[in-house]
């Protein structure tokens, strides 16, 4: 199976995911500091 897509659209779909990922990955970041109050602390 030979999907190619163009090049703007790969490139779309790429970003777009990304960026869900590292949503994710900062709101998860947040939440786990939120547990632990003393390990992070504004300068």
């Amino acid at each position: 199976m030979n999907l190619s897509l163009p090049i703007p659209l790969q490139t779309i779909l790429l970003l777009t995911a990304s960026n869900v990922f590292m949503t994710f990955a900062w709101y998860g970041h947040l939440k786990n500091l939120a547990d632990r109050p003393g390990t992070w602390r504004p300068c």
